[in-house]
C-alpha cells in the first residue's frame, strides 16, 4: 500500500476573524493586525479503500471529528504591530497555537479509561527591523534583521519526529 495514498474523505468547517487598525502620529505610521481561526469541525470519513482495509482486519484510525486532536487545535491566531517611518520599518508579531491531544501517546487507567497526551497551547513572538534604500546605487534594495522566537520558548513536547508537531509549531 502506498503510504501517501488518500484513503479517506475530509470535511472541515470553521470561522476566520480579522481586524486591522492603522494610525499615524509624529513617530510614523502604525498598523495593528489580529487574525484568528476557530476550527469547528474536521471530520474524516472512511473511503472505499479504508473499508476494504477494515474488512481485512487492518485498523484504520483517525476517523470522526478530529478537532482538538493530532495537530488540529480549535484556535490559531496571529497578531502584529508594525511601524514605518520613511525608510525605516519594524514589527513585533505573536503566533498562537491552541491546545490539542495526541493519540499516538496515551495511558489507560485501572478502569480502562484512555487518556491521550496533552499538547499545551503555545505562543511565539518574532521581531524585525528594516531599512529601504531610496538613494544612490542601492535604490530599490531593502535590508532587514529579524529574530524568530524572540524569547527562545520551546514548543510543547510531542510524540512526533524531533519531539514536536513541526507543521504547526
Amino acid at each position: 500500500i502506498d503510504p501517501y495514498l488518500n484513503l479517506d474523505k475530509q470535511i472541515s468547517s470553521g470561522v476566520d476573524y480579522a481586524l486591522e487598525y492603522k494610525f499615524k502620529n509624529d513617530m510614523g505610521q502604525f498598523t495593528y493586525n489580529l487574525s484568528a481561526a476557530r476550527l469547528i469541525s474536521r471530520k474524516t470519513i472512511a473511503g472505499e479503500e479504508s473499508d476494504i482495509l477494515s474488512d481485512l482486519g487492518i485498523v484504520v484510525t483517525n476517523l470522526g471529528n478530529m478537532v482538538g486532536i493530532n495537530g488540529s487545535p480549535k484556535w490559531k491566531a496571529n497578531s502584529s504591530l508594525k511601524w514605518r517611518n520613511q525608510a525605516w520599518s519594524a514589527a513585533l508579531t505573536m503566533e498562537h497555537t491552541g491546545k490539542f491531544e495526541e493519540t499516538s501517546a496515551s495511558i489507560t487507567d485501572s478502569e480502562g479509561n484512555r487518556e491521550y497526551w496533552k499538547i499545551d497551547a503555545w505562543h511565539r513572538f518574532n521581531a524585525y527591523i528594516g531599512y529601504d534604500f531610496t538613494h544612490d546605487a542601492a535604490q530599490g534594495m531593502k535590508i532587514s534583521f529579524g529574530i524568530k522566537n524572540l524569547f527562545d520558548k520551546l514548543p510543547p513536547m510531542a510524540d512526533e519526529r524531533f519531539g514536536l508537531f513541526g507543521g504547526i509549531h
